[in-house]
């Protein structure tokens, strides 16, 4: 899941005045990457969970929901606010829905925005659920 949004993300905000690190959000010091490189947007590693939702008996396998997460982070100046910001954060959210993940379940993305001293925090949390 997380080549696939970072590659449509890649594409769609070319020019939008935001960049995307093929990068994991790491820490440089003691500040993760989001903090010091503003305007880009970082991608953490997916997660999954697995959740039994019917359980079979016999020779077939229970039914399982599986649900995959992935985080994402953009910071930016509060002061100087991007005059596009809804339109990136509107692409940002959208990648949720690409044809390239599987999904049969839910396709969700939550953005959070937090204001760290000067700047704002946008946290990005798309979660993607099939039926396997």
């Amino acid at each position: 899941m997380r080549s696939e949004i970072l590659t449509y993300l890649t594409t769609e905000l070319k020019g939008k005045g935001v960049n995307v690190s093929q990068e994991l959000p790491w820490f440089s010091g003691t500040e993760p990457l989001y903090n010091k490189n503003m305007k880009t947007v970082y991608l953490d590693h997916e997660e999954t969970s697995q959740e039994v939702i019917i359980e079979v008996f016999g020779p077939c396998p229970d039914v399982v929901e599986e649900t995959t997460s992935l985080v994402a982070y953009l910071q930016v100046d509060a002061k100087n606010q991007l005059p596009n910001i809804s339109n990136i954060l509107s692409i940002i959210k959208s990648a949720k829905d690409i044809s390239t993940i599987v999904s049969v379940g839910d396709r969700l993305c939550d953005i959070e925005t937090e204001i760290v001293s000067d700047n704002i925090l946008y946290t990005i949390t798309y979660s993607i659920t099939r039926i396997t």
